[in-house]
């Protein structure tokens, strides 16, 4: 008997330290996180305003010169669409997955868009054709966006990752890791030197890009952090949550400045108004709201979607607001009297 107990004894120890050094073991920064599950990350907080179709608009955004609209949708179509008009110019294909954003380069030569099928893609805009597809991320790529001298460009992922790359090699410089979730929202400082992002753990980083480190944390929502994004001269931060408040931080003391109420469901997308007078911010309960920057009251509110509004951004000389929904809509509103210009349909490819 003793010959057949003394293994299964030293197997059975074995296997308890195995366990033991899983469980105790201190997660590295250097390694990416489990890869989460993303196929509910675009339903609403709140079941009243669950509206989703397989035609919802995720991402909408002007050209730096104006001339042109990119419209992303679930089905992983982008449209370039004439932005006087609302009419397609052309349509780009290649993502099988949702579009998720589809930001332009600051000279309007080139489109970035993430995707739901873990790629990210840079699509040539006069010849409407795809250049690059890059494939970095291990799940669902969210933000795309470039840095403002157009020299770098970032991606954000829920494999918990933030890549920023290199504009004239497409490879990346530096790998950031900090997230204990999903990255969903990233924004590079006006002096490049900085990018800050938001995520899954309710966290906002400031980071230094090329040390690769975090240098500050601005904790303080209750929820998920959807977007970030940063004024014109970086002495402040706005950023939306699933806790439906939009909060105004000092990028340089992390101060929460002033917190934002009147959202009846989670905060899609903040950010400063042209003048930066106002904070406007989207929400889940398809309203787009504008309240004071200074004082915290709610002065307008953009009404007519039908669903979840994805994506708001602002026109290049101040005067519109484009929005982009769940309810298939693209619409562009007057920023000062919160007057509906133009709505036009996303429509999916025909079979």
């Amino acid at each position: 008997m003793s010959k057949i107990k003394y293994p299964y004894i030293f197997l059975i120890l074995t296997a308890f330290l195995v366990l033991y050094s899983c469980s105790t073991k201190v997660s590295d920064n250097s390694m990416p996180l489990p890869i989460e599950r993303t196929d509910l990350h675009d339903t609403s907080e709140n079941v009243l305003y669950n509206l989703w179709t397989p035609y919802g608009v995720y991402a909408a955004f002007y050209t730096p010169d104006g001339k042109h609209i990119a419209v992303g949708g679930a089905t992983g179509l982008i449209e370039l669409w004439d932005a006087v008009s609302f009419s397609p110019v052309c349509s780009l294909y290649g993502h099988n997955r949702s579009a998720n954003t589809t930001l332009f380069s600051p000279d309007s030569r080139f489109i970035i868009s993430g995707s739901g099928d873990s790629t990210v893609r840079i699509w040539n805009v006069s010849e409407c054709r795809l250049e690059h597809t890059l494939r970095y991320h291990k799940n669902e790529a969210y933000t795309t966006l470039y840095s403002h001298s157009g020299k770098m460009f970032a991606s954000t992922g829920a494999d918990s990752v933030v890549i920023v790359y290199d504009s004239g090699t497409y490879k990346p410089l530096q790998y950031l890791r900090g997230h204990s979730g999903a990255v969903y929202f990233a924004w590079f400082a006006n002096d490049e030197r900085f990018i800050v992002t938001s995520g899954r753990d309710g966290k906002v980083i400031l980071w230094d890009i090329a040390a690769a480190k975090p240098v500050r944390e601005y904790i303080g929502h209750q929820g998920a952090v959807y977007c970030v994004v940063m004024s014109n001269d970086d002495s402040l931060i706005v950023s939306g949550s699933g806790d439906g408040t939009v909060k105004l931080w000092d990028t340089y003391s992390g101060k929460n400045l002033m917190t934002y109420y009147g959202a009846e469901d989670k905060i899609l997308v903040a950010m400063f108004s042209p003048d930066e007078r106002y904070v406007i911010a989207s929400s889940g309960d398809g309203v787009i709201r504008k309240w004071d920057k200074l004082t915290g009251k709610l002065v307008l509110a953009y009404q007519g979607h039908k669903g979840i509004v994805c994506t708001i951004h602002n026109s290049p000389d101040g005067k519109r607001l484009l929005s982009g929904s769940m309810d298939g809509t693209v619409k562009e509103w007057d920023i000062e009297s919160g007057e509906l210009l133009k709505s036009r349909k996303f429509y999916p490819p025909k079979p």
